[in-house]
């Protein structure tokens, strides 16, 4: 798996290494070998040529970060690609170990930047000469052709990825999937169906909403009157639990055997007791297996709600296990997220959003364990807390 190291001191340095592998000849930049048993599952050997990039120290800052961001961006889905496949535990700790050296791109360069910022202010009237100008302009455009070379490398890997494995054909092929797969059949009524992620576990009741935006949606989630208990423990979370035609949580294990064979897009309705609606839109969205808790994927936000899930470096719901109150895995040193809010989540250390936490009619007050979005526009008044009337989670395919 793919490791990128950086130093910013004196030059900066990114290099791609991967594990060990046979030789091969120069013209194949990137290879996928894949198994596929009868049940459409593939293993995956990814296999790319060593890339190393030595930058100058003073590039265009600006143009640096724009390159870093489409870096950043290609990672996210390449890790999404790869973690799809149930991939063994020694590159699933290659893959965090890419995210680690990402991130420590991204604060050099801030570092960088406000080195920059500094060394114009004391110089800002010293004059450089022509021969300096032309000399930094030429290191800028060595920089941009190296980024985009690991940029292109990247893409091919993720096409190459992509092609092999025919589970990975989003038409459906006999029993219903998901929603979508319902949907093309014909039938376009809201209400609950059978579908079957997996042709070797029994099939699974789901609620289908076909007429929100286009139809085709797989609800995963919703809460709309306090009806049903969330506190709950975790092998309640790993099954569902709850009513399909009111509130309910659909299930660990059937969140992912329904996304892990395809990418999906997750969409968050809200409403508050203001009657206030808004909505949250994820184009990349995959729960991990029971071996990795449940580990949550998602990105690219849009909507009008704010990215919650993607709150900040202290409070980002991407990347972390799952955890109830008799299973922490959250990142919190000093106690379970889960018992002090009351609900199963994908917590970090603790929270900006939970969409799983208590259902108060109203206001409340004390701990903020109500369901949450950290992102909404009225969150507190004097010491009361907002909740929400109405939320609900669904998915769809990227490709519907």
């Amino acid at each position: 798996m793919a490791v990128l190291s950086t130093t910013l001191v004196g030059f900066l340095i990114l290099a791609v290494s991967f594990l060990p592998s046979p030789a091969r000849a120069q013209s194949c930049p990137a290879s996928v070998t894949t198994l596929c048993s009868a049940d459409d599952q593939c293993n995956y050997a990814l296999e790319i040529p060593t890339l190393k990039m030595t930058l100058p120290v003073n590039p265009r800052v600006k143009a640096a970060e724009k390159d870093l961001e489409t870096l950043e961006k290609t990672f996210a889905q390449l890790r999404l690609a790869v973690l799809r496949r149930n991939i063994n535990q020694e590159v699933l700790n290659r893959l965090n170990e890419v995210a680690n050296n990402l991130k420590a791109v991204r604060e050099s360069l801030d570092g960088a930047r406000e080195r920059n910022v500094e060394v114009l202010h004391a110089g800002q009237h010293v004059k450089q000469d022509r021969d300096t100008q032309r000399g930094l302009k030429t290191l800028e455009e060595s920089m941009d052709q190296k980024f985009t070379g690991l940029k292109g490398m990247l893409e091919k890997l993720l096409k190459t990825c992509a092609r092999e494995c025919s589970s990975d054909n989003p038409v459906s092929r006999g029993p219903p999937k998901d929603c979508a797969d319902v949907y093309k059949t014909g039938l376009r009524e809201n209400g609950v169906y059978s579908i079957t992620p997996n042709i070797n576990q029994d099939s699974v009741d789901v609620y289908c909403d076909m007429k929100s935006g286009g139809g085709g949606w797989t609800v995963i989630q919703r809460r709309m009157d306090g009806s049903v208990n969330f506190t709950r423990k975790w092998a309640d979370y790993q099954r569902g639990f709850g009513n399909l035609t009111g509130e309910f949580w659909l299930g660990l294990d059937a969140l992912h055997e329904i996304t892990r064979r395809q990418d999906y897009v997750l969409r968050v309705e809200l409403e508050d007791w203001d009657k206030v609606r808004k909505f949250a839109r994820y184009g990349a969205f995959y729960v991990a297996d029971a071996r990795d808790k449940y580990r949550l994927h998602i990105d690219g936000y849009s909507g009008t709600a704010g990215d919650a899930f993607r709150f900040s470096d202290q409070y980002m719901h991407d990347n972390q296990q799952f955890t109830t109150y008799d299973e922490d895995h959250d990142k919190y040193p000093s106690g379970n997220c889960g018992r002090y809010y009351k609900a199963g989540w994908w917590f970090d250390a603790c929270l900006a959003t939970n969409l799983n936490g208590v259902y108060y009619h109203g206001m409340y007050t004390g701990i903020r364990d109500g369901i949450f979005w950290g992102t909404w526009h009225n969150l507190t008044l004097d010491d009361l807390r907002f909740s929400f009337k109405y939320v609900d989670m669904k998915i769809r395919p990227v490709t519907f």
